[in-house]
């Protein structure tokens, strides 16, 4: 990768620097400093952080792990966080490309990595692009194969391997020829190649391992990684046509497919498409839809006295605070009746499972929990059968159920996007009446944070504000107004921390401020979708809430 760098034009040690463990172990402080001198002194329009080495995923956050990691904790890079940071920084497009395993930390001690940010916290009024490749999915490991001469112990990484191929101009379906009759490697062409490519290439050393590489684009179309003056000799022979790329469908695909036709409303051809992912024609389609139908499943009561409650599915609610007027755990735990003050409220919970998460409770809502494996993997509210929100939901209540499941299981198994043409097209199909489904709301906020549309987040919150007399805390950190801020007791936000565990790195980024009682809550976090704690959490939120540090 280094030698395509230099052959792009970056001079060798300035533009183009190249870190290795070789002589000397890679740390954090090496990477960022490499980082600056380039930008202060080359002032790039475009710069690429390539990585190749371990990774793991934490808190749902991917983490790079350096030469002495996981020995020190602190040798590690956030992608996530370093994401954030070059999104406000001083080059307009920053691509990260990511040749690392994307897999739960094993041992204890692994767990305990939290890396830091390789760029600088020097916020720009504009935001930038940032553009991310990753090598496999969520949860999934990236494969270094034998090479051919097998008298040789030496490996190589696939997924590198189809990248520098498609780099230096191997295959022409993914490169497009414009008007300096240079042809361009552009991204979204690139994404889609890697995707089909790399599983085809372990296919065909015939091993049954599964890698399906995923990517980010926020930037526009058009924006390219590698320009080439010729095509290499063997491709310039060839027909002119580029061929088509397979018909094989990734999961990302399939997941977009699948959003897509969710937000259309179109509940026969949702049924039918997770039908046919049942059946596993796609590598981990079947885990997917199995989690759509799981988190779409209606469960417990739909009403309360009250007109506000929370009810759980895997596990059962043993412990809550703080004590709203006729709160009542029921039905042995398995639900929870409470009338929060003002309408709206944070509330503890502790589980029989170990765990513990905080909430808002909203007047005239039912919030629906589900546990598996230990995970949070969905929170979802409705209104009770028994408020006046009740009559006008039930016009889109199958819609809005069947969005929310597909929304839940994307994220859980990758990511929620909505790279549509029609960005009103999403928020019509999250609107009721003339509020907003309060759980899309936040599954909407990461997708449309991913493509950097703020405006949208913002607008978003403001209309759940105009609702329900609140919004949550992961749209206003999404709208960047808790940068150097944080949630204060009066403020019309819930709760004081983020509702889904991706929202920690960014709240870091940010350099968010928690209540006193709060600061070292995050190292509780566990590995959920949404935010779960370790059973010593329970007090923390206990204290805050008792201080009225929490609203």
């Amino acid at each position: 990768m280094h030698e395509w760098a230099v052959r792009q034009g970056m001079t060798d040690g300035r533009a183009a620097v190249l870190i290795t463990d070789e002589a000397a172990p890679v740390t954090p402080d090496r990477i960022f400093e490499a980082v600056q001198v380039v930008i202060e002194s080359v002032a790039p329009e475009q710069l690429i952080v390539y990585f190749a080495g371990h990774g793991v995923v934490i808190r749902r956050s991917e983490q790079w792990l350096l030469t002495n990691a996981p020995d020190n904790p602190n040798h590690a890079v956030d992608l996530s966080q370093s994401s954030e940071n070059a999104s406000y920084g001083q080059v307009p497009h920053v691509v990260l490309i990511s040749d690392a395993c994307r897999t739960a930390p094993e041992g204890i001690q692994a767990q305990s990595v939290q890396g830091g940010t390789i760029f600088a916290n020097t916020p720009n009024a504009d935001q930038r692009f940032v553009d991310i490749f990753y090598a496999c999915g969520l949860g999934r490991p990236a494969a270094e194969l034998r090479t051919q001469q097998e008298s040789v112990a030496s490996y190589r990484a696939v997924y590198t391997e189809v990248l520098r191929e498609a780099l230096l101009g191997n295959f022409r379906q993914s490169l497009s020829q414009r008007q300096d009759d240079a042809w361009y490697a552009d991204m979204r062409p690139l994404r889609d190649l890697l995707a089909v490519e790399v599983p085809r290439r372990i296919r065909a050393r015939q091993l049954r391992f599964h890698q399906a590489p995923q990517a980010r684009i926020a930037s526009d179309p058009g924006m390219w990684l590698s320009r080439l003056e010729v095509l290499p000799r063997e491709i310039r022979l060839r027909d002119d046509e580029p061929p088509r790329l397979s018909v094989e469908t990734t999961l990302d695909q399939a997941q977009e497919q699948v959003v897509n036709i969710a937000l259309a409303g179109d509940q026969e051809n949702l049924t039918t498409a997770l039908d046919t992912l049942l059946q596993d024609p796609v590598p981990g389609g079947a885990d997917f839809a199995r989690t759509v139908a799981t988190v779409s499943r209606t469960f417990g009561p739909t009403r309360f006295e009250t007109r506000c409650g929370f009810k759980v599915e895997g596990a059962a609610i043993a412990d809550f605070f703080p004590p709203y007027p006729g709160a009542e755990r029921l039905d042995s735990g398995a639900s929870l009746r409470l009338q929060p003050f003002n309408g709206a409220g944070s509330v503890v919970m502790a589980f029989d499972n170990g765990l513990a998460t905080i909430l808002p409770a909203i007047q005239d809502f039912i919030a629906a929990l589900v546990f598996e494996d230990d995970e949070l993997i969905s929170v979802s509210y409705e209104p009770a059968k028994n408020s006046w929100r009740a009559q006008e939901y039930e016009a889109k209540e199958e819609h809005l159920r069947a969005l929310r499941a597909v929304a839940a299981s994307s994220s859980l198994h990758g990511r929620f996007s909505l790279d549509v043409e029609d960005p009103d097209m999403v928020a019509r199909s999250m609107q009721v009446s003339k509020g907003i489904d309060p759980t899309l709301a936040i599954y909407a906020a990461y997708a449309f944070y991913d493509l950097h549309n703020i405006r949208r987040i913002a607008q978003m919150s403001g209309y759940l504000r105009d609702d329900i007399g609140t919004t949550f805390f992961d749209l206003e950190l999404l709208s960047r107004r808790l940068v150097d801020h944080g949630v204060q007791p009066t403020d019309l936000v819930l709760p004081c921390v983020p509702l889904l565990t991706q929202g920690w790195s960014i709240a870091r980024a940010h350099r968010t401020i928690l209540p006193t009682t709060l600061r070292d809550v995050e190292r509780y976090a566990r590995d959920s979708l949404w935010s779960v704690y370790d059973a010593q959490a329970f007090d923390l939120f206990r204290q805050g809430l008792s201080h009225g540090d929490i609203r």
